[in-house]
């Protein structure tokens, strides 16, 4: 039975047989190639989704790191635009809003910055869009690009607290009429005054104010304080007039800080024909011209705060001095059409800080906090403005 059952398993299959089972592996072959073919194609979207997750870096990338467009931009004098490019093959050029730049080390990693200046027609809105475009371009040939609509919205105070106090002092000068000096002076205050930038002292009052501070300080010097906080004067002009030729005559200014009775800076202008009334005036507006450029009405963001020492988002390159009063304010809400996301009227700005600025950089500056009201705290995104 052993011999007959060995004989039975090694005895030769029929052609019928070897067909059926050809066609058995055939089969499984196929099934086991689509099975490891669908097991492939499963596994490549889920590399894939990997992958996005871990966001692979791009050859070339714009990273931007000001202006954050999250909330308005409250700059008034320029966008400062920085960041960093970072480029496999290096960085060829870099354009923002049409200025280019092509002075790249061919780095990786690339910072850049720059100004953006600020239309005079578009700061006199309450709020506007102004288009930011990034070109970026590697030595390959290869570009990146952002765009965005950057929302500027300056602060803006005109209460009679939020601005610099000014007295225009007596005008002197040799061989000049007493009276045309003093007509100097006045069509000088005049024209300060129309400015609106500037609350102007009357020095008449001035004086009988100083000689009452000087009264108070005799009886009692706490009241004294008192008033000299009500009547505060941020800077003097003190002037000389010297005459030039028959007709001319030149005005040195002279800006005071009322506070240290340091001089701060001078201001000159020369009057062509002193007789001339148009000709004074037109001298005049431009000596207010050099002391509006002097003191700049900045606004911007608390960057950075630390304990009583505040960084602002204004600096050398935007007119800022060693010395300026700023205010700190706290932006009310406005009311915004909801359709077309005008503004149909600002909110309050209630002033709830004050200071002075101690140190001057580049593009942003150190203040240090004098004055806080109301109990409000001081925290960074707050606005700033010069007073």
């Amino acid at each position: 039975m052993r011999l007959s059952h060995e004989a039975k398993d090694v005895a030769p299959r029929s052609e019928a047989q070897r067909r059926r089972t050809s066609r058995t592996r055939g089969r499984s072959l196929r099934y086991a190639l689509a099975l490891a073919t669908s097991c492939l194609v499963t596994f490549l979207p889920a590399h894939r989704a990997h992958g996005q997750e871990e966001k692979v870096k791009a050859p070339l990338q714009i990273i931007l790191e000001n202006p954050s467009r999250d909330h308005p931009y409250r700059g008034s004098k320029s966008v400062y635009v920085s960041g960093y490019i970072l480029a496999e093959q290096g960085v060829e050029s870099l354009n923002i809003n049409g200025v280019t730049r092509t002075d790249f080390s061919g780095a990786p990693k690339e910072p850049f910055s720059v100004r953006l200046p600020i239309g005079a027609e578009d700061i006199s809105r309450l709020a506007f869009e102004m288009p930011i475009r990034i070109l970026a371009r590697d030595r390959s040939g290869r570009e990146a690009k952002l765009e965005f609509e950057l929302t500027v919205w300056p602060i803006s105070l005109n209460a009679r607290e939020s601005k610099m106090s000014v007295a225009v002092l007596a005008f002197h000068g040799v061989g000049v009429p007493q009276e045309l000096a003093a007509m100097i002076r006045t069509t000088l205050e005049t024209r300060i005054f129309d400015l609106g930038r500037f609350r102007v002292l009357d020095l008449t009052n001035l004086e009988d104010i100083l000689a009452e501070q000087e009264r108070a300080a005799l009886k009692d010097p706490n009241a004294a304080i008192v008033h000299g906080k009500v009547a505060r004067c941020d800077f003097y002009l003190d002037g000389d007039l010297f005459p030039r030729g028959d007709k001319g005559i030149e005005l040195k200014l002279r800006v005071i800080d009322a506070s240290t009775d340091n001089l701060v800076t001078t201001l000159d202008t020369f009057v062509e024909d002193k007789n001339d009334p148009n000709a004074v005036d037109l001298s005049l507006k431009n000596v207010v011209g050099q002391l509006l450029a002097f003191f700049p009405r900045l606004s911007g963001d608390i960057i950075g705060i630390r304990e009583d020492t505040i960084l602002v988002s204004w600096g050398l390159e935007d007119g800022a001095r060693i010395g300026q009063q700023l205010l700190i304010v706290e932006q009310g809400e406005s009311f915004i059409d909801a359709s077309t996301g005008e503004i149909l009227e600002p909110g309050e700005n209630p002033v709830i800080g004050e200071g002075v600025i101690e140190k001057v950089g580049t593009s942003s500056s150190v203040a240090r906090v004098t004055e806080t009201q109301g109990g409000v705290k001081i925290v960074k995104g707050m606005a700033a403005i010069t007073k």
